[in-house]
């Protein structure tokens, strides 16, 4: 099996040595490493140049005319890739030796595999936590989703788990995958969706990933109090952005999946169609709509239960 890494790059030149070495170091190596570089100056070139030139034909450098943004970034490494398994990668951080040993083997089947990250520092320090931690993933949850298919489906319409830097997929599954949405930091949410959709995800239950944690991260958990992560997410208008999300994934994913998964991505689009026209409304025609989605036990099916309730009647959506 051919094994490829595509990384998108953003200014990245304090760090990008040292996650090549540790990809590069694998107990079992990649046979490419396709680069992607977004970043104004050579900078990050000229930190990646030793590898590109110690590895010649695995290390693959390829420099963007104009800013893509970091999904249609990993969109375009993802093209480039010609391997049979695709791995995604940050910049900054560093794998464990024995990570893609341990991905290809459990990718025996479904179409993904994803795993945990420890949360560490610019100094590699673990500073408490993980990946999974900062997005309330329980092991109960684990051994549902391994147990039975339609729960990691339902779980996935709820809210969507793995990170680009902890997933691998087939490359099989490039002619539903690409393009990806249109929408500003969707890459690794639209394929964590549509790998658990159209097939499965193999799931990890270990840290194989040291996920840097810094200032000028690209992607980081939201390691934030529960008020601030509302407050954070209206702002970003995220009621929005669902919508664009799933109306793309439905329109994309049609055709894909058997008659209850159609169902379901159907329901799920309708709650993000009534969510966002909350923030149209009035407080006692707003109040009257949220307690109607309560009711019918969609904020529990599709969200984080009486918690969005409560947002969506106080803070209404933008």
């Amino acid at each position: 099996m051919k094994i490829s890494v595509a990384i998108a790059l953003y200014r990245g030149e304090k760090f990008i040595g040292e996650a090549l070495a540790s990809i590069l170091e694998q107990s079992t190596p990649p046979d490419e490493i396709v680069l992607c570089d977004d970043s104004p100056d050579e900078a990050t070139l000229e930190a990646a140049s030793t590898y590109i030139v110690d590895y010649p034909g695995i290390v693959r450098y390829f420099r963007n005319k104009e800013r893509l943004g970091v999904s249609a970034n990993f969109e375009k490494a993802v093209t480039l890739c010609t391997g049979d398994l695709i791995f995604l990668a940050d910049e900054d951080d560093v794998w464990r030796p024995d990570k893609i040993a341990r991905f290809s083997a459990a990718l025996r089947d479904g179409g993904g595999v994803f795993s945990d990250s420890l949360l560490v520092d610019a100094e590699l320090t673990p500073i408490g936590g993980s990946h999974w931690s900062t997005r309330d993933f329980k092991a109960n949850e684990l051994r549902r989703m391994e147990a039975n298919p339609s729960a990691q489906r339902e779980l996935f319409l709820r809210r969507v788990l793995p990170a680009g830097h902890d997933m691998a997929f087939r490359a099989e599954l490039k002619s539903l995958l690409l393009p990806f949405p249109p929408l500003a930091n969707s890459h690794d949410s639209w394929i964590g969706l549509a790998v658990a959709m159209t097939s499965k995800w193999s799931i990890i239950d270990d840290k194989l990933t040291l996920f840097r944690q810094h200032a000028d991260n690209l992607s980081r958990p939201d390691r934030q109090g529960m008020i601030a992560r509302l407050l954070d997410s209206r702002r970003a208008c995220a009621a929005q952005w669902n919508l664009d999300f799933f109306r793309f994934a439905d329109e994309r994913l049609r055709g894909e999946v058997d008659d209850e998964t159609a169902v379901l991505l159907l329901e799920r689009l309708a709650f993000a169609e009534k969510r966002a026209a909350l923030g149209r409304l009035g407080f006692p025609a707003r109040l009257t709509a949220a307690i109607g989605l309560w009711q019918s036990g969609d904020y529990r099916r599709f969200g984080r239960g009486a918690l969005n309730a409560i947002q969506d009647m106080v803070l209404p959506p933008r």
